[in-house]
């Protein structure tokens, strides 16, 4: 039976003449009149139909298509197909057997617009809004309180704004609140504590300020609270541990302070809790160690001290420990090696001292093990190599002593290996070679010995190595040509001798490679113009000689090149000039002669030129005035001759400018008074005219 038919009469059949053929229908349509009309706010069914035609003409132009099937039926129309002007008819709308509208369902459909124009008072049976992840804006009204069956409210992922009004605790029939993903601003009302029958309390990602209310410990059916990402301050309430259904609390991402309380150790059921991020302070509470149902405790990016409770070991089920950047001190309870489900152990940023326990090795299931920048003392337990499924062990940053274990080689699994910034001694295990799913190895600033064990060719997935700053000798092996997926090499600052293997020219994907200070001999070899995608080359304070080759013109992405405090002889390459990308370029402390050649003009982003203490000569071409960038030309101490360049100011950001000690003759320019950040000129030893009236020119 249509609804439109009989409500869209001006006058109810009812009223006409009774003759025995209408007797029926009359019957029928009197029936649906006095359903029509009963009602605990008396609304009819007409009302949803005009309230939710009202809402959608006040969306967008493009929602109305996606609801197209939302319309008011008329004309000759209404009497074949009336029930299509029926809202329980409709897309995305439920009903129950009365033809009351229940639900309305309408999440991810673009919907623009406003719940102004929504008559809520026009709904009464409502229970389920899904409005989830759409473009609607605006305030949510006071008025919604009037969806007293309301039990499923989503309004989340949308761009709403205001308060979240107090009259949200008169919908005492809900069950889950979802207000997550908007522009909410204000305090969280303390009439939430009074939806006795809620379970979800999904709060996240809005600019909700004020404290967290002692009234949500009211909600003992509660089993998910998010209220992370906002601005709340203030403490957490101890009332939250009378939360005995919660499985999920998620704080993190707020302005949170004070201590955590004991009370959360009653959350029996809880299986994630998230503190990440806010300013608690005090230590962590031994009650935690009552959740032996807790999956992730994540509590990073706090100020909290004391030292980690060993009851914390009673978490068998717990796979995330997450205590990163505090301020926790203490030994590593021994404890925490029962936990034997744990994935990620992360530590890094706190002020932990003594040993790490050899218990740690039992963590089997073990992922990720980060225990850097603390204060941690004596050796790298061997029972580390137990945990096969490790990927990534992360311990520089302390103070740890004695050899590298050679059990770390039974790590297969392992990605990254970084013990930098320790005091290690000895050698670097053979056993290293075996890890052939190492991506990055940092095992600088050490005290490291002996020679860079050929096995390191092995490592054919490395990216990035580092053994930079330790005490190695000998030669680089010629295996290190085997690394062709390296990305980064850190060789600096060792004693390392020889010659440079032209193999190194294989790692065509090599964007940084730095070997000063170290005691290199020979030449620089050709093949490291192959290196097409370096950035820096760092080769200077070594025993490098011969020419400087002129592939090295090939690096057109090269941005810095430094090989100065050498032996390096002969003229500088014009090929230099191709490296448009250069930033600085050191040739500085060697045995360079002959010109600059012009083509040195085209780096016109070079802020950094030092070719002093050379056997350089002629006049410095006028090119040089097209680095509009430079900001020091350091030239003293060769055999320079000619006029110095008139137009070195060109870009103005000359800051010092040296060229003591040379043969320059003629006027000092006057391009000079243009070197407004000008600050140190040294040009004493040469023939220049005028060079008492030097700080006229600068300064005009």
């Amino acid at each position: 039976m249509g609804w439109s038919s009989s409500l869209g009469l001006e006058k109810p059949l009812c009223m006409l003449p009774l003759v025995p053929i209408f007797l029926v229908i009359i019957s029928a349509f009197c029936s649906i009149n006095s359903y029509a009309m009963a009602s605990t706010n008396n609304t009819t069914p007409l009302d949803q139909t005009e309230a939710l035609l009202k809402w959608k003409a006040s969306l967008s132009s493009k929602t109305q298509l996606v609801l197209s099937s939302w319309k008011r039926v008329t004309g000759d129309s209404a009497m074949n197909s009336s029930s299509l002007s029926h809202p329980c008819n409709w897309v995305r709308i439920s009903c129950n057997q009365d033809g009351r509208v229940t639900e309305i369902t309408l999440p991810s459909m673009g919907l623009q617009g406003t719940l102004h124009n929504l008559s809520f008072s026009s709904l009464p049976d409502l229970a389920g809004l899904y409005l989830t992840n759409n473009t609607l804006f605006g305030n949510i009204a006071p008025q919604i309180s009037t969806l007293s069956n309301l039990t499923y409210l989503d309004l989340s992922v949308n761009q709403l704004f205001g308060e979240i009004p107090q009259e949200i605790g008169l919908l005492t029939s809900l069950q889950v609140l979802y207000l997550h993903q908007n522009y909410l601003s204000g305090s969280i009302p303390s009439t939430i504590g009074d939806l006795r029958y809620l379970t979800d309390l999904g709060l996240l990602s809005n600019n909700l300020s004020g404290s967290i209310p002692a009234s949500l410990g009211k909600l003992r059916h509660l089993s998910l609270l998010y209220l992370s990402k906002n601005q709340l301050c203030g403490s957490i309430p101890p009332e939250i541990g009378n939360l005995v259904s919660l499985t999920v609390l998620s704080l993190r991402t707020n302005n949170l302070t004070g201590s955590i309380p004991s009370s959360l150790g009653n959350l029996r059921n809880l299986t994630f809790l998230y503190l990440y991020q806010n300013p608690l302070s005090g230590p962590i509470p031994p009650e935690l160690g009552n959740l032996i149902n807790l999956i992730q405790l994540d509590m990073p990016v706090n100020h909290l001290t004391g030292s980690i409770p060993s009851s914390l070991g009673n978490l068998t089920k717990l796979t995330s420990l997450q205590l990163f950047e505090n301020q926790l001190s203490g030994s590593i309870s021994s404890e925490l090696g029962s936990l034997e489900s744990l994935i990620g152990l992360i530590l890094y940023k706190n002020n932990l001292t003594g040993l790490i326990p050899t218990s740690i090795g039992n963590l089997r299931s073990l992922i990720k093990l980060d225990m850097s920048s603390n204060q941690l003392t004596r050796p790298i337990p061997p029972t580390f190599g137990s945990m096969a499924n490790l990927t990534y062990l992360n311990l520089d940053g302390n103070q740890l002593s004695n050899s590298i274990p050679p059990s770390l080689g039974n790590l297969e699994s392992l990605n990254l290996l970084s013990l930098n910034t320790n005091s290690l001694v000895g050698m670097i295990p053979t056993s290293l070679g075996d890890l052939s799913n190492l991506v990055l190895l940092d095992l600088s600033k050490n005290a490291l010995s002996g020679i860079i064990p050929p096995h390191i060719g092995n490592l054919t997935k490395l990216k990035y190595l580092d053994i930079s700053v330790n005490q190695f000798s000998g030669n680089i092996p010629l295996e290190i040509g085997l690394l062709t997926s390296l990305q980064i090499l850190f060789l600096d600052q060792n004693h390392l001798n020889g010659s440079i293997p032209s193999s190194i020219g294989k790692l065509t994907y090599l964007t940084n490679l730095t070997l000063f200070s170290n005691n290199f001999t020979g030449l620089i070899p050709t093949s490291l113009g192959n290196m097409s995608n370096l950035a820096s080359l760092y080769l200077y304070d070594n025993e490098l000689s011969g020419y400087i080759p002129q592939e090295l013109g090939k690096l057109t992405n090269l941005s810095e090149l430094d090989l100065s405090t050498n032996h390096l002889t002969g003229h500088i390459p014009s090929t230099l000039g191709n490296l448009t990308k250069l930033t600085v370029l050191q040739l500085l402390q060697n045995q360079l002669f002959g010109r600059i050649p012009p083509e040195i003009g085209k780096l016109k982003s070079l802020k950094k030129l030092f070719l002093f203490e050379n056997e350089l000569s002629g006049s410095i071409p006028q090119e040089i005035g097209n680095m509009t960038h430079l900001v020091s030309l350091q030239v003293h101490n060769n055999n320079f001759s000619g006029y110095l360049p008139q137009h070195l100011c060109m870009g103005g950001s000359l800051e010092n400018f040296t060229a003591a000690n040379n043969h320059f003759t003629g006027p000092i320019p006057k391009g000079l008074k243009n070197c407004t950040s000008l600050f140190r000129v040294r040009l004493e030893n040469n023939r220049l005219q005028m060079y008492q009236k030097i700080l006229v020119y600068i300064h005009g």
